[in-house]
């Protein structure tokens, strides 16, 4: 039989239901307790709102900042001046570490670019990124904005232009000494151009990765100095980035700037392409090519034979480019050079043999003036120039400018340097009859 637990008997006696299970003692023990429901997580009451009034002068001075960026960037020139002078910091930085400058320039807003820079705007604050206007304006192709930056001593008359006013009154309008900004941003000098960037690029360099001749141009306005053989992080120079991008104008411009002489020739990135050999990589025949000329230029230029000589081989004269080669060394009194170009020319027609001298300023009037007697004397081969009728012609062609023959020439802008050659020449033409 049996017996409940005396703990059983003190709770009232309910009605029993048979178990539809086989019986289990256990059923008499006590259940287990029921699970605790985990604690609901608090819920943070909403921030109330800083109403101090330095918390609402933070709030009114990021909402100026921002619409002064805003008009920057679109080219509000109204608003941006009037924002300016509310005193709206024009080097105020947005997430990116960008001022308003780096909107306008980028964006080609030339009279933002002026408004800023009068109220102060530093062109060399750099972003995130470490680029400055100079940068922005240079990648995004804004020569006219780069040149502003570039002519702190027109500043004031920048300003007045852009705001149809005189340079004086346009100080007075804007509440600003004009003066006082030309000579801040006059003080920045070569820092601003020779600037690097995280990738290690200079606006030089930005420029010439875009395919941005103008910005090239205008970035070595004023004879400030820059670095053509400045590399960026990857190794490369301005040069070798427009040619790997097939930048025909670009590497054309850039490699007037470049030393392109037989110690240079192997100069390449870490790859071990040199700027021709990246810009064939790439399928850029037309830049190739310009490099080549350029390259051969550049050896005529220092006299260097045997590359002139390497460039050339199995080319015909009549495809050279004779006429600058032949200045080229003369102009640089390299008579070895000179006598070879003529040596390789020897058996091509006078048509052809006098396109070699066919400029406004011969080869003969620029190795005169410059002094260069053993350049010229290599020039005056009777026999090289088919009798003494040819040589005559070209020792009485007049250059374009001044309508002066060549000891005329080189008398009237050398007489000291150039007498020797001059002597020469007029030796020459008594000797051929010459009255």
């Amino acid at each position: 039989t049996l017996v409940p637990s005396p703990a059983a008997r003190e709770v009232p006696m309910r009605r029993l239901v048979p178990f539809a299970v086989p019986f289990d003692v256990g059923c008499f023990q006590s259940a287990p307790p029921a699970p605790v429901a985990a604690p609901t997580p608090a819920v943070a009451a909403p921030a109330t709102p800083d109403p101090s009034p330095a918390a609402a002068l933070r709030q009114k001075y990021a909402e100026r900042t921002a619409l002064l960026h805003d008009a920057a960037e679109k080219g509000q020139l109204s608003l941006l001046t009037e924002l300016l002078k509310q005193g709206a910091d024009p080097n105020d930085k947005d997430d990116q570490g960008r001022t308003a400058l780096h909107k306008a320039a980028a964006k080609g807003n030339r009279s933002a670019v002026i408004a800023l820079l009068t109220y102060g705007a530093d062109p060399g604050e750099k972003d995130l990124r470490g680029r400055n206007a100079l940068h922005a304006a240079a990648e995004n192709g804004q020569a006219a904005c780069i040149a502003v930056m570039r002519s702190p001593d027109k500043l004031g008359a920048l300003a007045g232009e852009a705001f149809k006013l005189g340079a004086g009154e346009a100080g007075k309008a804007l509440g600003v000494n004009l003066d006082g900004a030309a000579e801040r941003l006059g003080k920045l000098g070569t820092g601003l151009t020779e600037a690097v960037d995280a990738d290690g690029r200079t606006p030089i360099l930005a420029a010439a990765a875009a395919g941005h001749q103008d910005c090239l141009a205008a970035l070595w306005s004023q004879n400030w100095g820059v670095d053509t053989a400045h590399r960026d992080k990857s190794g490369r120079t301005a040069l070798m980035l427009a040619a790997a991008a097939g930048h025909t104008a670009v590497v054309e411009y850039l490699s007037q700037y470049s030393v392109m002489t037989d110690d240079k020739i192997a100069l390449a990135d870490p790859s071990g392409k040199t700027a021709e050999q990246l810009a064939e990589a790439g399928g850029h025949a037309a830049a190739a090519a310009a490099l080549r000329k350029n390259l051969l230029i550049g050896a005529a230029a220092a006299g260097d034979v045997t590359l002139v000589d390497r460039l050339t081989a199995g080319t015909p004269p009549a495809e050279l480019p004779g006429t600058l080669l032949m200045s080229h060394a003369a102009g640089s009194g390299h008579a070895a050079l000179v006598r070879y170009l003529m040596a390789r020319w020897k058996d091509e027609p006078r048509a052809e043999k006098e396109k070699l001298f066919d400029r406004g300023v011969t080869a003969i009037h620029q190795a005169a003036e410059r002094g260069h007697t053993e350049a010229v004397r290599a020039m005056l081969d009777v026999d090289w120039w088919g009798g003494k009728d040819a040589l005559l012609a070209q020792l009485r062609r007049k250059e374009s400018n001044g309508g002066r023959t060549p000891a005329e020439y080189a008398e009237h802008w050398s007489s000291v340097r150039s007498a020797e050659a001059v002597a020469l020449l007029r030796k020459t033409l008594a000797d051929l009859g010459a009255k």
